[in-house]
Order: C-alpha cells, then structure tokens, then sequence
C-alpha cells in the first residue's frame, strides 16, 4: 500500500525561489527609480527658490550678490529674506555672477551630497 508523502518538490520549490527574485528585482528597481526622481524633484525645487531669492535680491540692490557663504546666504539676520537654504542632503556649489553684463547673470550649481 502506497503512503502518500505531503510536501514540495524541488523543481516546486526552484519555482517559487525565483518567483520571488523576480518580484524583489522588480521592486528594487522600482523603489530606486523613485527615490532618484524625489532627489531631482528636491533639487529643482531648490534651485528655484534661489533663483527667486536671487532676482529679488538684485531687484532691490541693483545687481546679484558678489558671493555665497556655503549653502546658507547671507549670513546677516538683516536680509534672512534672501536666505538661500539648501534641503537636508543637497548643498549649493558654483555660484559664479556676472554684474558687467546686460542682462547681468548668475549660474549656480546643486548637488545631492548623500548619493
């Protein structure tokens, strides 16, 4: 008389070994190509805010601002409404500003420090 044994074979088991590879592949993929894009989101938005803070600043005082102190400028309580601010895990970097021109000009630079 035949006892039926319960349990997987190995081919059953090879199967659902790299099912689960697969959907981990998957996700993996997918949670990267998501954090990537919120890190470019952060950085884009940053830059626009010191663009505004930057054309504000040389609306008021008639050209850009010679330099930046790090990613915090200036660091004078005076003008704290032209305060670049960096968000947690980006810094500014580059800035470089061209008062001699028509229109004067600026160029700054972001980078993520934490990839």
């Amino acid at each position: 008389m035949f006892l039926g044994h319960s349990g997987f074979t190995i081919v059953e088991l090879l199967v659902v070994i790299v099912v689960i590879g697969i959907l981990a592949a998957i996700t993996i993929v997918s949670y990267t190509g998501i954090s990537q894009r919120a890190i470019a989101a952060s950085l884009q938005s940053d830059l626009d805010n010191a663009t505004r803070k930057l054309k504000m600043y040389q609306v008021e005082h008639g050209q850009f601002p010679d330099g930046l102190n790090g990613s915090n400028w200036p660091a004078n309580p005076v003008d704290a409404k032209y305060c670049l601010t960096a968000t947690s895990g980006n810094q500014f970097e580059n800035y470089v500003v061209n008062n001699g021109t028509n229109p004067q000009t600026f160029t700054l630079n972001e980078r993520n420090t934490e990839f």
